[in-house]
């Protein structure tokens, strides 16, 4: 529910929900752009502060996902099939778009977009709505606004109108070309109104066309296509899901093409082998498509969906038993198998390939004609479920690291930058002093997987927080003569955090005594990081000749 603290990148759409609407907040910045999601958060900020925005929107936005999921394949198929769905959708973070970045992170709002999006355009052929027509494409247009590479997800409009059986017509997308062209009013308004430019979107597409054309720039942060499977097992998390839906619908459409059924019933399936396809294709050419948190998330949509289509409609007999016993086993799973899984040595390829494995003859057993039986499908849930659950490292995480830091990390942030943004609003400079490299021992015992956090890069986030909100801003990394120099008849605050923050409020006070500055105390705090007291203080400094003269 917290973002990670040692990602600054996880914070970022934090960050705009203070600052949105200063025009020049980091304004060159493609993640600026991500209008339908930074608005909503700016104006939930508001009214919920801060310090709650991340949790709040983990918790609403995993709520949300799942019963999205219900209502879409409950639409598509029966209650029964999409229940049967649910524990895997709400069990598996990655599926509804979790990643380090916590719950402002935008992938959570990207993936409630686009599932509304295929909701009401399911909805608009299924009551004769053509408004439901316009509000899916309101829906598209916000999702591509958050994430760009949803339109590789367009096909998906189409298909639905395939398998719904609907005649096709360029009516329904002239509907939704109205919706789009809405949202685009919409969204635009709002960034016009915050003095961010009405068409505010030509970087990400300049972004994305560079990075299909010359993608040799990105090669720093690329990963070869070995590493995702046979360096690190998180990374199978999402992959395994991958090879699991290309081999399983492979098989499915074998054996429809055979029977000669119609296209629609099976596009999905085509469709998801396609795009699994291109992704490989695009990541061997370089391009890191398949980097899980940014690029792999949107697939589970069209993934889901097919392996959805593939089983069959649970008999009323079966159902109940058959549901209950996956959630226990969800639960039991959860309770039991990690700690294997945590201290399991065995090698990454073998692991990865074993569990892979698992899952494709569970989910085999599942699709074929035979009707439910005991105990057959029974191992084969509990064969699909130890295969995610292998690799489920959000999961392992909480299960084996019950250290709250990212928590507490989190809430130390926002502390300190609503703490400073407080006291700064007379003031307009802000001198921060922080050690980049400086690290906090933990003693918890029950921290023993992160002896050490690193404080530096914590202090970092705040920096990326408060910086750029003032031309005057200044953020300093050490306490220098040549700063009071700067200082000379200008009110400001020193905000000074970290382990040497003692050391450093002295330092201070010598120093403006020897300049002739009145130094007067704001705010001097412990917070408590996972038992560990860290230090921040705040201090206003202004000339003592100006006083006396005001």
């Amino acid at each position: 529910m917290y973002p990670n603290p040692h990602n600054p990148d996880a914070f970022i759409n934090h960050v705009y929900s203070y600052f949105y609407d200063i025009p020049n907040y980091r304004h060159f910045w493609y993640k600026s752009e991500r209008t339908s999601w930074l608005v909503p958060l700016f104006y939930l900020k508001q009214l919920i502060g801060g310090i709650n925005l991340a949790p709040f929107l983990a918790l609403a936005s995993w709520i949300s996902l799942g019963s999205l999921y219900y209502i879409f394949f409950k639409n598509l198929y029966s209650s029964r099939k999409s229940l049967f769905f649910l524990p895997w959708v709400m069990y598996f973070p990655h599926l509804v778009g979790n990643s380090s970045g916590g719950g402002t992170y935008h992938n959570y709002g990207t993936s409630i977009y686009f599932l509304l999006c295929l909701i009401f355009w399911e909805r608009a052929f299924a009551k004769n709505k053509k408004i439901f027509l316009v509000i899916s494409g309101i829906f598209l247009c916000s999702t591509i606004s958050s994430s760009i590479i949803h339109l590789n997800l367009l096909l998906l409009l189409p298909i639905l109108q395939y398998q719904l059986k609907e005649k096709f017509s360029f009516s329904h997308y002239l509907y939704l070309l109205i919706g789009i062209i809405l949202a685009l009013i919409l969204w635009g308004g709002f960034s016009f109104y915050f003095d961010r430019g009405f068409l505010n979107f030509g970087r990400r597409f300049d972004i994305l066309f560079r990075h299909i054309n010359q993608y040799e720039e990105y090669q720093e942060w690329f990963y070869p296509l070995k590493s995702f499977f046979f360096l690190k097992k998180r990374f199978a998390t999402y992959l395994s899901f991958l090879a699991i839906c290309f081999v399983v619908n492979l098989i499915y459409l074998k054996n429809k093409f055979k029977e000669k059924k119609p296209f629609g019933s099976y596009s999905i399936n085509v469709h998801a082998v396609f795009i699994i396809c291109l992704w490989v294709l695009w990541h061997i050419q370089g391009t890191n498509t398949l980097y899980p948190p940014d690029f792999v998330y949107p697939l589970q949509v069209p993934l889901l969906w097919s392996i959805a289509n593939t089983l069959p409609e649970p008999q009323d007999r079966y159902f109940r038993p058959i549901t209950l016993i996956t959630l226990g086993l969800l639960i039991t799973s959860a309770l039991f198998y990690f700690p294997f899984n945590h201290a399991s040595k065995i090698p990454d390829p073998i692991y990865v390939g074993i569990f892979t494995t698992i899952g494709i003859i569970g989910v085999l057993i599942l699709i074929s004609r035979a009707p439910y039986r005991g105990l057959t499908r029974v191992g084969a849930i509990l064969a699909v479920i130890l295969c995610f659950d292998a690799f489920n490292d959000k999961v392992m995480y909480i299960n084996k690291n019950p250290c709250l830091y990212h928590k507490e990390s989190h809430d130390l942030v926002f502390k300190i930058v609503d703490t400073a943004l407080k006291y700064r609003k007379n003031p307009e400079h802000i001198f921060f002093y922080f050690d980049e490299g400086e690290t906090l021992k933990l003693t918890n015992p029950i921290c023993s997987l992160y002896p050490k956090l690193p404080l530096g890069k914590i202090a970092e986030h705040i920096r990326m927080i408060i910086d750029d909100t003032h031309d005057q801003l200044k953020l300093v990394d050490r306490i220098k003569n040549a700063d009071f120099y700067y200082l000379k008849k200008k009110k400001t605050i020193f905000l000074i955090l970290g382990e040497k923050t003692d050391f450093f409020a002295k330092e201070l006070q010598e120093k403006a005594k020897r300049y002739n500055f009145k130094l007067q105390t704001l705010i001097y705090d412990e917070i408590y990081l996972s038992k560990e007291p860290v230090r921040y203080a705040l201090y206003a400094l202004e000339d003592k000749a100006q006083d006396k003269d005001e």
